[in-house]
């Protein structure tokens, strides 16, 4: 016997155990590398799949996300690529032809978004219009993306698959395909509860809300601004004159801003009080919120960091008896403003020292003092008679 004819069978049983040569292969690696679009620019993939598409976003007609496809570590591309979703459902797998990608849209799971251009360029890198994005699979009657932009922050897997065809709707044996995921929230945050009430007086003055969630349960990624509107009886959409702002009580160290300079800290930090949360690990620098972890003011604003609950605004730069008002609102990850609260009307008194009691009350009459002097002025004034008589 030959050595050909030994040989042969043995190469067949190893072809046998290895399997059919047309074997799935999800070897694309698809990275997010730049959402333009409702006035910024991101170009960092952590981003990007981190804040995802929002309302800005969906009303830009404009607006694109641009993802690197590749072919595994290597620097190959696709020629072409068809491209799916699975409508924010986790639990849909669109690798499997049956049943989520079958021809007949009302049996399929998935969502097909037939894109005007499937050209993967020579710099390895497809642009999609989130318009096209967001105008849902034309052959799928109901539940058929087009609702992405009008729902509250869901994450959605994007599917690509290397194929001439659209719809590419038969199994993914021996095509190349992969898979990223970035959310999509097409729904402004709910105005913030105050709790601190809306009727407030003194220079330096703490203003609290009750936090709001962003998504099902995630109060704590939520970060606020609290925003000077004007008077008290000013529309929330006015704009602000400037006045200073100080740190959250118990935040970070505020960011240094301009044009309006930032006050002293808080020389004696209560050490037991509870720092509030960091998403220094979850975001990045943005230039419209993010510049460090902490509070951040402006001429009109003050930004918190995420789940903070309170700010300290400083009106002492108006005049005494001047009335400012205040509104706070959510910002969410994907950085859509929400809604404003109710205006808190902050009242500019003075606070009443011990040298004004002593000398006689304060030129305005002590009446006026600031938000603590209704229980500290009998104390001061029977600690007077007290000192008076023990040194008369």
């Amino acid at each position: 016997m030959s050595d050909f004819s030994l040989r042969f069978p043995l190469a067949i049983a190893l072809v046998a155990l290895a399997g059919p040569l047309s074997a799935a292969a999800q070897d694309l690696r698809i990275t997010p590398t730049l959402l333009s679009g409702g006035g910024r620019s991101l170009a960092n993939a952590n981003d990007i799949q981190i804040r995802g598409i929002n309302i800005a976003d969906c009303n830009d007609p404009e607006a694109f996300v641009e993802l690197e496809v590749t072919i595994g570590t290597t620097t190959s591309f696709p020629g072409v690529i068809d491209l799916w979703h699975d409508g924010g459902q986790s639990s849909v797998a669109c690798q499997e032809a049956n049943p989520g990608r079958l021809m007949d849209g009302n049996m399929r799971q998935c969502v097909h978004i037939p894109l005007s251009s499937r050209t993967v360029n020579m710099n390895r890198r497809i642009r999609i219009p989130i318009s096209e994005l967001a105008a849902g699979d034309p052959a799928k009657p109901s539940n058929n993306g087009s609702d992405i932009c009008t729902t509250q922050r869901a994450s959605y897997t994007l599917y690509f698959f290397a194929s001439d065809a659209s719809p590419f709707i038969g199994p993914a044996d021996g095509i190349s395909w992969g898979r990223v995921t970035i959310p999509i929230d097409g729904v402004a945050p709910q105005a913030p509860e105050i709790t601190s009430g809306t009727n407030l007086s003194g220079t330096r003055v703490s203003i609290s809300w009750r936090g709001v969630a962003d998504g099902p349960d995630q109060v704590a990624l939520m970060r606020y601004q609290v925003r000077r509107i004007g008077d008290c009886d000013a529309d929330p959409s006015a704009t602000a004159s400037p006045i200073p702002a100080d740190p959250m009580d118990g935040g970070e160290e505020e960011e240094e801003a301009t044009p309006t300079p930032d006050p002293e800290p808080d020389p004696d930090p209560d050490p037991d009080e509870e720092a509030e949360p960091s998403e220094s690990e979850l975001l990045s620098p943005d230039d419209d919120l993010d510049e460090g972890v902490g509070s951040r003011s402006s001429a009109m604003t003050i930004t918190t960091s995420a789940g903070a609950t309170s700010a300290t605004v400083d009106v002492s730069g108006t005049a005494e008896g001047t009335q400012v008002g205040f509104v706070v609102e959510a910002i969410d990850r994907a950085q859509n403003v929400g809604r404003p609260s109710e205006v808190i009307c902050v009242t500019h008194v003075p606070s009443v020292g011990f040298c004004d009691v002593a000398e006689g009350g304060c030129p305005s009459g002590c009446a006026a003092g600031g938000r603590h002097a209704p229980f500290a002025l009998p104390f001061l004034a029977a600690l007077v008679v007290i000192l008076r008589r023990r040194f008369a």
